[in-house]
């Protein structure tokens, strides 16, 4: 029977002799591809056995560990680890039934792949898994490619979307150096983000990359560099793709082999989104002393997911930080430098329109309610002042671009009362009123889009005030209309 193996394969086993004469014995009736596969992951042993100068049929349990422990320095998936496990269980049950073994026992049989390999990939890489930013600058600096960089960069600081979509689409034209901001498109959304300046010159950086650094080292076969195709893409592909934007598997591709590069395994472009979410909560944590509901929607709503559909990365917050799997995170370094300019908005046949997220009614009912008496009484006029409170600042709608939607069909100017800012206050006040939604959002528990012309109303902060006086049900603009008429009808009467 022959067998047909790469001189380079064969020139990588220890004790040739041997694992050439299980691939080749026809009682184990091994084909011509399960020959390739067994020897490629007999050859990855190879490593261990000599530095244990024994082979693998007279490893101990032990040394099987640390087989695998060698293993997780390098790339790997768990399905090709699996497969290491039961190639090297096969080939020492070989060595024992031809007599080479010089025991009966394979230690293999002892081994669980699920409960001891994986209970020890967790307890080598759990740790790993999730990054602080402090630790994908480190990784940025070692990496050989601005469009590489860019990718892990971005993806940790949110701008990624379903499928890298964000990135894939982010164009020359969408980056703001004046004022470090990135707008960010998808085919169903758009959001303007603002980010540190050092962030914005990484994408400056991959934007004028012309020639692209394959990995590996010169004498492997192929090419050591690529030409970027030009095109008005911030992350373009090599010539040889013949398109002007980079896919999807490229991106995830190359941030897996960079990050291994860089010493971190089995971790994804998506490990990294979801590490700059949990870096980011852990921040805010360190800032306040603790973590709201309020805070796992908005940093949702900042990476781009739906504020609403928080439970997840609650649970993940909360298990990570239970189990201690994230790292020892680095204080603040640009979080506070990363933030929306618009939220985030839909576009819909020409329009402008709204995705409401986590602002609700009693959002404006506790912005709108009394300010309650929070210092000590001391008697008489005297109190004391100067103490930190907690405020509210009114946000006069979520969207600035929905919010300019409204203000050019209805004006400036309380659609209830009438009240004009600009002809009270003169030039300072023009453009100044809040934004009012028809419909409650507390109503709305589903995502949902808002017609700029059809749900918004522009008001006065009093007549805001007025309709969510009622915590449990908003007045209507024809009520509070009502009231006023009804009151001067009142104050006529009684003069």
């Amino acid at each position: 029977m022959s067998i047909e193996l790469g001189d380079i394969t064969i020139s990588k086993f220890y004790n040739k002799e041997n694992k050439i004469g299980f691939l080749k014995d026809p009682d184990w009736n091994l084909g011509k591809g399960s020959q390739k596969t067994y020897a490629t992951k007999l050859a990855k042993a190879a490593e261990v056995e000599k530095l244990l100068e024994k082979d693998l049929c007279e490893f101990s349990e032990n040394d099987v560990l640390t087989l695998f422990e060698h293993q997780l320095k390098n790339s790997y998936t768990d399905y090709s680890l699996q497969l290491l496990f039961n190639v090297s269980k096969q080939y020492i049950k070989w060595a024992i039934m031809r007599g080479i073994k010089k025991t009966n026992v394979n230690p293999l049989n002892k081994i669980n792949f699920k409960t001891d390999i994986l209970a020890l990939i967790d307890t080598t890489q759990s740790k790993k898994k999730y990054l602080s930013e402090k630790q994908i600058w480190e990784i940025a600096e070692v990496i050989k490619n601005p469009r590489d960089v860019a990718c892990i960069i971005a993806a940790f600081y949110g701008i990624k979307g379903d499928n890298s979509s964000e990135l894939i689409n982010l164009k020359k034209e969408d980056i703001n150096y004046i004022n470090n901001t990135v707008k960010l498109n998808t085919e169903i959304s758009i959001r303007t983000t603002h980010l540190p300046q050092e962030v914005i010159e990484i994408f400056k950086n991959s934007s004028e990359q012309n020639i692209y650094k394959r990995r590996g080292n010169p004498g492997n076969g192929g090419r050591i560099t690529a030409n970027l195709i030009d095109s008005e893409y911030v992350i373009r592909p090599t010539t040889t793709n013949g398109e002007g934007f980079v896919k999807a598997q490229t991106i995830a591709s190359r941030c897996k082999n960079n990050l291994v590069d860089a010493g971190y395994l089995n971790i994804s472009i998506d490990d990294i989104y979801k590490s700059g979410k949990l870096d980011l909560l852990r921040h805010k944590q360190q800032q306040k002393g603790r973590i709201e509901i309020y805070d796992y929607k908005k940093v949702n709503e900042q990476f781009g997911d739906d504020p609403n559909n928080y439970a997840f990365l609650k649970n993940l917050y909360e298990a990570t930080m239970s189990e201690g799997k994230l790292n020892v995170f680095s204080k603040k370094k640009f979080w506070d430098e990363v933030y929306l300019v618009d939220e985030i908005y839909l576009v819909h046949e020409g329009d402008i329109f709204l995705y409401e997220s986590d602002f609700s009614d009693e959002d404006e009912n506790e912005m709108n309610a009394p300010v309650k008496k929070d210092f000590p009484d001391e008697g008489g006029d005297n109190s004391s002042e100067g103490g930190r409170t907690k405020t509210h600042v009114t946000r006069c709608a979520r969207s600035r671009a929905a919010r300019d939607r409204c203000i050019e069909i209805y004006k400036a100017k309380c659609i209830i009362c009438k009240f004009d800012f600009e002809k009270t206050y003169g030039e300072v006040g023009k453009g100044l009123i809040h934004v009012h939604h028809l419909n409650q959002l507390s109503k709305n528990t589903e995502k949902h889009i808002v017609n700029a012309m059809e749900d918004l109303r522009p008001v006065c902060p009093n007549c805001h005030f007025i309709i969510h006086k009622n915590k449990n049900e908003a007045y209507k603009i024809d009520d509070v209309e009502k009231m006023i008429e009804d009151n001067k009808i009142l104050l006529k009467i009684k003069e």
